[in-house]
């Protein structure tokens, strides 16, 4: 009976840590933007290459950033491709990348079929690591809901 219960009680934590965001989720609105344009200056984009200023940017931009985990809720869907998910803040703002990997992309895809794509939010969880050649939000979990 012991076991049973004990059984019990780590399937029902087991679905409901699938069932919503996690507990450390913050609004995607502003949090997500500010972590693609905080990847965008680690990374170099839209610097000058020859500029001497660059590497000190790219640098200054990337400090704590690497190994860090995010969880975001209620994010708007913006797109799929190459085994990763691309989400923002809001309809039509910046877009953060995920990187999934084939498996967790069909896995998504999946899940997010069941819903209206006009209604389609997300709940992401990942952690900034390089990526081909870049920093980037990998080892992704998006769970999606409306």
């Amino acid at each position: 009976m012991k076991n049973i219960t004990l059984l019990f009680l780590a399937l029902a934590a087991c679905k409901s840590s699938d069932a919503g965001p996690a507990a450390d989720a913050v609004p995607c609105d502003p949090a997500a933007t500010e972590l693609v344009t905080r990847l965008d200056a680690a990374n170099g984009m839209g610097m000058e290459y020859s500029d001497p200023k660059r590497q000190p940017a790219m640098d200054a931009a990337k400090a704590g950033l690497d190994g860090k985990r995010y969880a975001f809720k209620n994010c708007y869907f913006s797109g799929q491709g190459n085994d990763e998910v691309s989400f923002a803040a809001a309809d039509g703002a910046r877009s953060l990348t995920c990187a999934l990997g084939a498996d967790g992309h069909k896995k998504f895809r999946k899940a997010a079929m069941k819903f209206e794509l006009a209604k389609l939010k997300l709940d992401v969880t990942g952690i900034v690591k390089t990526h081909e050649g870049r920093l980037a939000l990998t080892e992704c979990k998006i769970t999606p809901h409306e």
